[in-house]
């Protein structure tokens, strides 16, 4: 299973892509998201 941000620019959707039974996928879309990127040095 793998859960990812899609797309670009200030607005991505969340995705969910499991395998299951021989060898394919069902992927989930959920809402839209903003991410932001981690900023290194913060805690």
């Amino acid at each position: 299973m793998m859960v990812l941000p899609v797309g670009s620019g200030e607005v991505q959707r969340m995705m969910r892509i499991t395998k299951v039974r021989d060898n394919a996928l069902k992927e989930e879309v959920f809402d839209h998201f903003s991410f932001v990127p981690m900023l290194e040095g913060k805690k």
